[in-house]
């Protein structure tokens, strides 16, 4: 789910030029590494940042069933019993002013 047409959020439409504020394996997605060989300092761009959340989400997808909303808002979340196991019932909505 994410407000934006695509995975990465506000780094969709951030300035090209930026960069993480922090190093980047302090920028991680669960505890997925990013699959590259920069230095533990280095500051990843705003490209490189949504190539490593889109490998992430790939990743996700392969162990688990991930079904995709963009250009949505999540307006609650409740823990749902299912016979698979315990699962999140999300409700999402259109966003209401797609930019």
């Amino acid at each position: 789910m994410d407000q934006k047409d695509a995975p990465g959020g506000m780094r969709n439409t951030a300035y090209d030029s930026g960069r993480l504020h922090k190093p980047h394996p302090m920028f991680t997605v669960g505890d997925i590494e990013w699959k590259w060989r920069q230095s533990r300092q280095y500051l990843a761009a705003r490209d490189e940042v949504q190539s490593n959340l889109c490998q992430a989400l790939a990743r996700a997808g392969r162990k688990m069933d991930v079904t995709l909303r963009f250009a949505t808002t999540a307006s609650g979340c409740v823990d749902v019993d299912t016979p698979q196991g315990p699962m999140a019932r999300i409700e999402l909505h259109p966003k209401e002013n797609p930019a």
